[in-house]
């Protein structure tokens, strides 16, 4: 059971955030305010990304092989991920 952390800046452009091995694992999001979405390679604004609310913990399971991906609307964001494997 490993926990990792990291951070990123995305962009209007979908930045991978996490993909999973074999195992799957629990993921905790954060961001730092700015309208940040999560969703696959494809998500974007308009279309298909999920919102995340500024300043609060987002909290899921992640199954085996998948990815998830931070985008933001305009502008750039900070983006706080913590894994427990």
């Amino acid at each position: 059971m490993a926990l990792s952390t990291a951070v990123y800046t995305v962009a209007t452009t979908p930045v991978l955030i996490h993909q999973t091995d074999a195992d799957g694992c629990h993921v905790v999001l954060h961001q730092d305010g700015n309208h940040t979405l999560i969703g696959p390679d494809s998500a974007t604004v308009a279309v298909s990304g999920y919102p995340l609310h500024a300043h609060v913990d987002f909290e899921f399971e992640m199954p085996p092989g998948s990815r998830i991906y931070g985008v933001t609307g305009s502008g750039s964001g900070s983006f706080w991920k913590l894994v427990h494997e």
